[in-house]
């Protein structure tokens, strides 16, 4: 479902009833000569000792280019964190209105009023889409997040960088627009600010990992972080949504579904799924390339092998790559892309995880964790 939402609300829908909340007087903003400013209202430490969680604001004034005072409200939030006190258990369509409603309230609380018709229509700027994945069968994130390292990432989502953090525990894709993030859920809630990856945890959430460390939890977290309205605008259109949605539009399921959807597949799943196989000795990948291409030509199918055990060794697929580039014209390994396809294979053959991370994506229940909140 979605966990981060960034609204905008521009001057005129919203009320500030305690301007003084902000990091400077909201009153007197429109005194400001910059061309640009800006100033919060964010939870302060009190507010955090309270265990109290609350939108993050901030108030924005640009100058036109005609001499008038441009001013929105920016709203930044996690709704299952507003709704549950936490981002562990996942939110449904039903949700909507409550968490409308406990918007409306917390915002009002801190001297904002904003009426919920207005809310529930605002224009959302970013959002994280997010999936929870439970993992059975003795797999853990950490294990999943390293078999994930190992794969060519499609260069179609703009994907520019990489990151491995945490021993292992987290593995981020992203660009400047968007990125796709794997962690371990349960190790990460125990971390500090400066470490995790979830930079927003409460004391409701950390006292979560006592008790889904007894109950042997091993939950993958994956996130598709959109941060601004052009990226969102462009994936919503690509897969059959209209541009410029609203709050209530994107807190939507199967709008979720279809996202995280898209990113497992493009990135991972199009090119990569024979890396996560069980292991089988190099003459059965061979046999098994010569049945599933039957008109192969033998020197053809041993290459292929070769470049199949070496896509599963070590970092995989990214270490060769970067072995190549050093010593080849990078058309050459343009060229092994393409061969690359020719491995991916059905999925009665992925280890265990991958079914399972499969399903669940396919499946789309929400999360709920087994022990009381």
């Amino acid at each position: 479902m979605i966990d981060t939402i960034v609204l905008k609300i521009p001057k005129g829908q919203y009320y500030i009833s305690k301007p003084d909340k902000f990091s400077k007087n909201a009153d007197d903003f429109t005194k400001y000569e910059k061309p640009i400013s800006k100033i919060t209202n964010n939870p302060t430490a009190e507010e955090r000792r309270l265990h109290h969680y609350r939108p993050c604001l901030t108030l924005t004034k640009r100058w036109t280019k005609d001499g008038q005072i441009a001013q929105e409200l920016t709203i930044q939030f996690s709704a299952p964190k507003l709704l549950y006190g936490n981002n562990l258990e996942e939110l449904t369509d039903s949700d909507f209105d409550a968490v409308l409603e406990r918007l409306t309230n917390s915002l009002r609380d801190i001297g904002v009023n904003i009426l919920k018709p207005l809310l529930a229509t605002a224009q959302v700027s970013a959002v994280h889409y997010s999936k929870n994945i439970e993992l059975e069968d003795g797999y853990t994130p950490s294990f999943v997040i390293k078999e994930l390292m190992k794969v060519n990432i499609s260069k179609k989502l703009d994907i520019t960088r990489h990151g491995f953090q945490n021993d292992g525990q987290s593995l981020q894709y992203y660009a400047t627009s968007n990125s796709l993030v794997f962690y371990d859920k349960i190790q990460d809630i125990q971390k500090t600010k400066n470490r995790s990856i979830d930079k927003d945890q409460n004391y409701i959430q950390r006292s979560l990992f006592e008790q889904a460390q007894e109950q042997k939890l091993e939950i993958l977290r994956v996130e598709i972080r959109i941060a601004d309205r052009r990226k969102l605008n462009s994936l919503l259109q690509k897969l059959g949504y209209p541009k410029n949605p609203t709050f209530k539009d994107v807190f939507c399921s199967g709008t979720s579904q279809k996202v995280v959807s898209y990113y497992w597949q493009e990135l991972i799943a199009n090119h990569n799924l024979f890396i996560f196989t069980s292991d089988i000795k190099p003459k059965q990948i061979l046999n098994t390339i010569l049945i599933n291409h039957p008109k192969i030509k033998h020197k053809q199918a041993i290459f292929l092998t070769g470049l199949y055990l070496l896509a599963k060794d070590a970092t995989g697929i990214r270490e060769l790559r970067q072995m190549l580039n050093n010593r080849a014209n990078p058309r050459t390994w343009t060229r092994i892309v393409k061969e690359l396809k020719n491995l991916n294979k059905s999925p009665a053959q992925y280890d265990g995880w991958v079914k399972q991370v499969i399903a669940q994506i396919d499946e789309f229940q929400p999360y709920k964790p087994r022990f009381e909140m």
